[in-house]
């Protein structure tokens, strides 16, 4: 099971480090940015194995390499789909309305900002 994992952790870390080259667009302002983007996530993986010294040189090269974060806070509750759902959202719980697993439609009314 541990190898299934690493080789799939690697293959995506390999073709994260391909796909991202020096393919960048320019805006109207003039500001170079790139056409794409990977976001790499690890469920359930804590900032406690990187800041206690566990040896993971493909992880520390995307760390160095790219954007990363040690200090974000879950939202609550604390889970998974939740979670990601806020990130891709740039919106906590209370504001897009997911709250259980699963759930094909919001849980939470939308608030009233957006009534019209």
């Amino acid at each position: 099971m541990n190898k299934t994992i690493n080789r799939v952790c690697l293959l995506l870390a390999a073709c994260s480090f391909i796909a991202c080259g020096e393919t960048t667009k320019q805006t109207k302002n003039g500001i170079n940015r790139p056409e794409h983007i990977f976001i790499v996530g690890f469920d359930g993986f804590s900032a406690y194995s990187l800041n206690n010294g566990a040896e993971m040189p493909t992880l520390r090269r995307l760390i160095q390499e790219g954007s990363h974060t040690t200090e974000n806070r879950s939202v609550l509750p604390s889970s998974s789909a939740v979670n990601w759902a806020s990130m891709f959202m740039g919106a906590g719980p209370e504001l897009h309305g997911y709250t259980t697993w699963g759930s094909q439609e919001p849980d939470l009314p939308p608030p009233n900002c957006y009534s019209q």
